[in-house]
C-alpha cells in the first residue's frame, strides 16, 4: 500500500521543487475536515531541523487566496506546528498553534511555504491540479488526511492510514524501504572460486537497515552487508538480497552471476612507429596491434592504456605521444565468456627540439630605461619546460638563465647590441637545446630637458612666457608637454600661460626626441594673490533727509580674476577711515541721524586676504524740521487758576533749542514750559512754533483752549451763640476769585423762615452786605447765604447759630 502511494504522489507532481534546507515543512493537509464536521480543516507545519524556527514574518497562503495565513510564533526542533481553521475545536483534543481562515477547496489547489525574505521554500500538491492524497467525507475511508511521507521530497504524499490524521505526531505513511544494489567480483566467477559480494553502498532514506539476507542461487544462504561464496559447478546463478529497515519495510534485489570454465588466453601486442622512421617521437602516430592467443573460444574486447593518461580500444590502434619519456602500456584482452588477460610493457618515446623566438619592447630604448624581453613565442613539440638562456651584450657570454619567459634587461650606455636567445627543454629522455636567435637592439641616447621662466612671481592673471632650452645629444627634439600645475597644459615649444589662482605650482616640461625618448625637467612658480578691485555705487539719489535709507551697492567690486569671489565689504559711512559696517552681501542700507555731508567708501576684501578701497561718493544729508506739540493742565481750567503747558515737540535729527508760545490773549512766552492765567473766561487759540538745534523752525501748531468762569465763594462772620431776642449782626465776606468779576447779588436764609433780601424788614437794620437779625425762640438754626457773580455763577455757604433763653 504504501509502495502504491508514493507511486502515485510522484506521478501526480513531478520533481519540480527542491527544499530549503533548515526551513519548515507541510507535513499534513486536512484538507477534507472531520466526518462530523466539513468544515473542521487543519494543515501541520513540521521542523526537521533539531533548532528552533521563529515563524514571525512567514507566510502561508493558497494559489486560490483563501486561506493566506500570516505566521507567528516558534516551531520546536523536530516538532510540530499546528494551524486550525476557524477555532480551536477543529481538532479536538488537540491544542491549535494558531488558528486560520478561509477554506480549502476538495477540488484542490496549491499551497505555498514563503520565508520572511519572499522566498518559497515548500509547496503542498500543484495549481488547477486535485490533491495528490487524502480524501473527503465521499472517500475510503472518510476525511483521510494528505501525508507527507518525506520531509525531504517535496512531492511524496501519500493517504494517512490513522482515522482523524496524525496531528502533533509521526505520520502513519512517513516510512521509506531501503534502497540501492549489491556488487560482486570476480566477474565471471569460476568454481570453486571465492566471489564476493558486497552491499555496502544500500540505505535506508529514512531510517537504518537492520538485516542483510543472501540467497547465492545454488540452495546455499548468507547475512551481513558483505558476504563470500564459493560456487562449486558452472551455471547461471540468480542471487537476491533481502534488506530490511528498523520500521520493518522490506526490499528485495536480484542479480545473475556468471560461473565459467577458466579458459586460457596468452595476451602480447606489437608497437610501431610511422613509416620511415626508426625511433619513436613526440608527436607521431604510435600504432598499437593486438597479437594474442586463445585456445578456444574467441576474443571480444581490445583495450589499451598507453601510460600518459590517454587509452583506446580496438584490436589495432593509433596514438600520439605529445612529450617524450618512458610509458607503460597496458593492453587488456576479454573473450566470449568474459575472461579477462592483460600484458604490461615499457615504451620509450624521443621527444623533440625547442625551437626560440622573443621581442622586445620598448623597439628603441633609452640609455638607462628598461628593456622588456618576451620568448612566450618559444616552444617546445613536446610541451616540456623551457630554460631561457640570454645574452644581452653581444659578448657570446650568457648574461641570464631563467626558467620564465619573460626578463628584463637595463642598457646603462646608448649604442648597438645584439641580443641572443637559446632554449633549453626539460625532456625525460634528455636535455635538448634550440639554435641561437638574434635580434639587433639600438639604446638610444635621450634628450636632455631645460627651459627658462619669464617671470617666477607672477600675480594672478599676469603673463607669463616659458622658453625651451632643451637639446638632445643623437638626434632633435619633436615634441614638447608641458604641465602647468594647474590643470592647465600645452604642447607648444613655448607657450605663455596666466594663473588664475594665487599659490605655488610646479611646472614640468616633458621633451620626446626623434626615437621616442624623454626627458623631463621642473620649475616651481609662486603666483601672488592679485588684489581685488573696489567700486562703489548710490542707488538711488544722494540728497536726502536725515533718517532717510539709503542703499549704496558694491556690486561693481570684483576679484582678479573675476571667477573669484570676494569675502567681505566694509563700508565707511562717514568718511571717518573707520568701517562701520561689515557684510557678506555687495549691497547694504544707511540712514545719516544729522545734515551734513558724507563721503562713502567701501573696501573690499578677497579668499586670500588681500583688499581694495573704492573711490568716495558723497551724500548731502538735509535737516529734518521738528514738529511742534503740547499739552495744558488743568485741561478745562478757570479764569481764576494757572494754566500750565507743557511741550511734547519732537526733532527727528537733533533736538528743540527755542520756542515761541502766543496764549491767544495777547501774551507770549519763549520758555518751554509756561505757566499762564487767563484775565476772564472764554475760548482762546494757543500757538507753539519751535526751533531746532539747526535753526531750523516748525510749523506753528494751534490749540483751542476753553477757560471757564470761577464761581464766587460765599463767606459771612456771625457770632456762634447769641440769647433770644438779641440783634444778630451778619457780615458778608464773600468774594469772586475771577480776576475782573464781581458779585452782583447776595440773599440771606437765616434759618427760621426770615429772608433778605425778601421780606419785609429781613434785612433788619442794615443792608443785604450786612444784615441784622433778631431770633425770637432759642434753638440751632442754618444760616445760608447765596451769592451771584456778574457771569451769574452762584456760590453758596451754610453756618449754624446757637440761640439761647427764652422761655
Amino acid at each position: 500500500m504504501r509502495a502504491w502511494t508514493l507511486f502515485v504522489g510522484l506521478v501526480l507532481l513531478g520533481a519540480w521543487f527542491s527544499l530549503a534546507g533548515g526551513a519548515p515543512v507541510i507535513n499534513e493537509v486536512g484538507w477534507g475536515g472531520r466526518p462530523d464536521d466539513p468544515t473542521g480543516e487543519w494543515i501541520e507545519l513540521y521542523n526537521p531541523d533539531e533548532q528552533p524556527i521563529d515563524l514571525d514574518g512567514w507566510r502561508l497562503y493558497s494559489s486560490d487566496g483563501a486561506p493566506d495565513i500570516s505566521l507567528h510564533g516558534t516551531i520546536a526542533g523536530n516538532g510540530y506546528f499546528l494551524l486550525e481553521r476557524g477555532s480551536d475545536a477543529a481538532v479536538p483534543g488537540v491544542k491549535a498553534d494558531q488558528i486560520y481562515s478561509g477554506a480549502l477547496r476538495d477540488s484542490g489547489e496549491a499551497l505555498y511555504l514563503v520565508d520572511p525574505v519572499g522566498n518559497i521554500v515548500d509547496t503542498a500538491n500543484r495549481e488547477r491540479t486535485g490533491w495528490p492524497a487524502g480524501t473527503n467525507q465521499l472517500g475510503s475511508p472518510p476525511c483521510a488526511t494528505m501525508e507527507r511521507i518525506d520531509p525531504n521530497v517535496p512531492e511524496d504524499w501519500a493517504t494517512s492510514q490513522a482515522p482523524g490524521g496524525t496531528p502533533r505526531a509521526r505520520n502513519s505513511a512517513s516510512n521509506l524501504p531501503p534502497q540501492g544494489e549489491f556488487t560482486f567480483s570476480p566477474s565471471p566467477a569460476h568454481p570453486d572460486e571465492p566471489v564476493l559480494f558486497d552491499a555496502t553502498n544500500a540505505y535506508d532514506p529514512n531510517g537504518t537497515i537492520i538485516s542483510f539476507a543472501w540467497d547465492f542461487g545454488d540452495g546455499d544462504t548468507g547475512a551481513g552487508q558483505t558476504a563470500s561464496h564459493t560456487y562449486r559447478e558452472v551455471g547461471v546463478y540468480t542471487v537476491s538480497l533481502t534488506m530490511k529497515d528498523n520500521a520493518g519495510a522490506v526490499t528485495q534485489v536480484e542479480r545473475t552471476v556468471p560461473v565459467v570454465k577458466p579458459r586460457t588466453v596468452l595476451v602480447d601486442f606489437s608497437v610501431l612507429p610511422p613509416d620511415g622512421k626508426r625511433i619513436m617521437q613526440s608527436g607521431d602516430p604510435i600504432t598499437f596491434s593486438d597479437e594474442s592467443l586463445v585456445v578456444e573460444g574467441s576474443l571480444l574486447d581490445w583495450t589499451w592504456a598507453f601510460g600518459d593518461g590517454a587509452t583506446g580500444r580496438g584490436q589495432t590502434v593509433s596514438h600520439t605521444y605529445s612529450s617524450g619519456g618512458v610509458y607503460v602500456v597496458i593492453h587488456t584482452v576479454i573473450d566470449d565468456q568474459g575472461e579477462r588477460a592483460v600484458q604490461t610493457r615499457p615504451i620509450v618515446i624521443h621527444g623533440r627540439y625547442p625551437s626560440a623566438a622573443f621581442k622586445f619592447t620598448p623597439s628603441i630604448p633609452d640609455a638607462g630605461a628598461v628593456v622588456t624581453f618576451d620568448a612566450t613565442a618559444s616552444f617546445d613539440p613536446d610541451g616540456t619546460d623551457l630554460n631561457y638562456e640570454w645574452d644581452f651584450t653581444s659578448d657570446g657570454m650568457i648574461d641570464l638563465v631563467t626558467s620564465q619567459p619573460i626578463t628584463t634587461h637595463t642598457y646603462p650606455e646608448a649604442g648597438d647590441y645584439t641580443v641572443t636567445l637559446v632554449v633549453a627543454d626539460s625532456d625525460p629522455d634528455g636535455t635538448k637545446r634550440s639554435l641561437p636567435t638574434t635580434l639587433p637592439l639600438h639604446v638610444n641616447a635621450p634628450p636632455v630637458a631645460s627651459f627658462k621662466v619669464s617671470n617666477f612671481s607672477p600675480l594672478e592673471t599676469d603673463s607669463v612666457a616659458f622658453s625651451d632650452c632643451s637639446t638632445d645629444p643623437d638626434g632633435k627634439i619633436t615634441a614638447w608637454e608641458w604641465d602647468f600645475g594647474d590643470g592647465s597644459s600645452s604642447t607648444e615649444q613655448n607657450p605663455s600661460h596666466s594663473y588664475q589662482e594665487a599659490g605655488s605650482y610646479a611646472v614640468s616640461l616633458t621633451v620626446t626626441d626623434d626615437n621616442g625618448a624623454q626627458a623631463q625637467t621642473a620649475a616651481k612658480i609662486v603666483i601672488k594673490n592679485h588684489p581685488p578691485v573696489a567700486a562703489i555705487e548710490v542707488k538711488g539719489k544722494d540728497r536726502v533727509m536725515t533718517g532717510e535709507p539709503i542703499e549704496f551697492t558694491a556690486a561693481g567690486s570684483h576679484d582678479v580674476p573675476e571667477t573669484h569671489k570676494l569675502s567681505c565689504y566694509e563700508w565707511d559711512f562717514d568718511g571717518d577711515g573707520s568701517y562701520d559696517t561689515r557684510t557678506d552681501s555687495p549691497t547694504v542700507t544707511h540712514s545719516y541721524p544729522d545734515d551734513g555731508s558724507y563721503p562713502v567708501t567701501v573696501r573690499v576684501t578677497d579668499a586670500a586676504g588681500a583688499s581694495a578701497v573704492s573711490p568716495p561718493v558723497t551724500i548731502t544729508v538735509l535737516n529734518r524740521a521738528p514738529t511742534a506739540g503740547f499739552t495744558w493742565s488743568p485741561s478745562s481750567p478757570t479764569d481764576a487758576e494757572a494754566v500750565q503747558f507743557s511741550d511734547s515737540s519732537t526733532d527727528p535729527d537733533g533736538k528743540v533749542t527755542g520756542w515761541r508760545w502766543d496764549f491767544g490773549d495777547g501774551t507770549s512766552s519763549t520758555e518751554q514750559n509756561p505757566a499762564h492765567s487767563y484775565p476772564d473766561d472764554g475760548t482762546y487759540r494757543v500757538t507753539l512754533i519751535v526751533t531746532d538745534d539747526d535753526g531750523t523752525a516748525s510749523a506753528p501748531i494751534t490749540r483751542e483752549i476753553t477757560v471757564v468762569n470761577a464761581a464766587p465763594i460765599a463767606r459771612f462772620d456771625a457770632p456762634d451763640t447769641v440769647a433770644v431776642g438779641e440783634p444778630v449782626q451778619f457780615t458778608n465776606t464773600s468774594h469772586d476769585p475771577s480776576p475782573n468779576g464781581k458779585i452782583v447779588h447776595v440773599a440771606w436764609d437765616f434759618g427760621d423762615g426770615t429772608t433778605c433780601p425778601g421780606a419785609p424788614g429781613g434785612c433788619g437794620e442794615g443792608d443785604p452786605s450786612a444784615p441784622v437779625h433778631v431770633y425770637m425762640a432759642s434753638g440751632t438754626y442754618t444760616v445760608e447765604l447765596v451769592v451771584i457773580d456778574d457771569d451769574g455763577a452762584i456760590g453758596a455757604y451754610r453756618r449754624e447759630i446757637n440761640v439761647t433763653g427764652g422761655d
